[in-house]
This record gives structure tokens, C-alpha cells and sequence, in this order.
């Protein structure tokens, strides 16, 4: 999948979620910055149904005790690339892991 396209970057919050098509599945990642003249740091990615795995990232019912830590300390931002299938969403999920090692995903690795 080497022709994917990420969306821009949106504030991890309700309003740039809700903004997300209902059904709309991919695959996505979440980052902070240090400082607006840096490149963002992206501290976790994961795939699927995009409202409403990244509205339950923002609740208190989230487990990821590194995603809870970090939005409790700073703005976050989020980007996706909309993929249909369920096989190429786990796919590019672990190739991106793989290549970016985000801090939030360590400790889930199998």
C-alpha cells in the first residue's frame, strides 16, 4: 500500500471526531508536539472504526495508561488513512509500529 494518503492533522477532541464520517474504518495515529517548530511525535497507533476508537481514546474509560498520561499533559493531534479492509488496516497498522515505534504501543506488543 505505498500510494496511502493521511489525512492532515486534527485535535484529538470532540469536536475534530465527531467531524469523522460514522462509519468511516482505517487505520490512524495520535501525536503530541514538543513545540510548534517540530515534527510531531507520535506516541501511538492503532486501526478501526476511527469516531469511535478515537472518541473512547479521550474518555475516562480509556486503558492505555501511556495515552491517558500523555492527553492528561498536552495537546494531542490525530491523522488517518481511510482503508477498507480489515487484513491491509493490520497491515499497514504493524508497519507503521514497526517504523515509527510509538511509545504507547510498547507495552502492547505481543
Amino acid at each position: 500500500m505505498s500510494n496511502m494518503e493521511w489525512s492532515g492533522s486534527f485535535e484529538l477532541d470532540r469536536l475534530d471526531i465527531s467531524n469523522l464520517p460514522d462509519e468511516a474504518e482505517g487505520v490512524y495515529r495520535i501525536s503530541r508536539f514538543k513545540s510548534l517548530s517540530e515534527s510531531p511525535i507520535i506516541i501511538y497507533i492503532d486501526q478501526g472504526k476511527l469516531k469511535d476508537r478515537l472518541m473512547h481514546h479521550i474518555s475516562e474509560d480509556e486503558e492505555n495508561v501511556c495515552i491517558r498520561h500523555v492527553l492528561s499533559k498536552r495537546k494531542c493531534w490525530f491523522d488517518y488513512c481511510i482503508i477498507s479492509t480489515e487484513s491491509e488496516r493490520e497491515q499497514v497498522k504493524k508497519d507503521e509500529i514497526n517504523i515509527l515505534d510509538p511509545s504507547c504501543n510498547r507495552s502492547r506488543r505481543r
